[in-house]
């Protein structure tokens, strides 16, 4: 993985698991194989906290603490 540290992960329903890492807000999405895939990109500094809700992923950013969602296939972020 980039990043330096990973500050965010979350399971998605089909068993797949988002992570984010430090520093930016690029998420990345791992397979129950290990294979590691670009997701989605936030134009933040940060990400701390990611939670599946609602048929979404809501992602939890800093150094502002704003709050966006995803789909649950990495597009449309919001």
């Amino acid at each position: 993985l980039e990043g330096v540290v990973v500050s965010a992960l979350a399971g998605l329903p089909n068993g797949d698991v988002v992570a984010a890492t430090l520093p930016g807000g690029k998420l990345v999405r791992i397979d129950g194989k290990g294979k590691v895939t670009p997701f989605a990109e936030l134009p933040v500094e940060q990400i701390w906290a990611l939670l599946v809700h609602d048929g979404k992923l809501w992602v939890g950013t800093g150094p502002k603490g704003e709050l966006f969602t995803v789909g649950l296939d990495g597009k449309d972020p919001k």
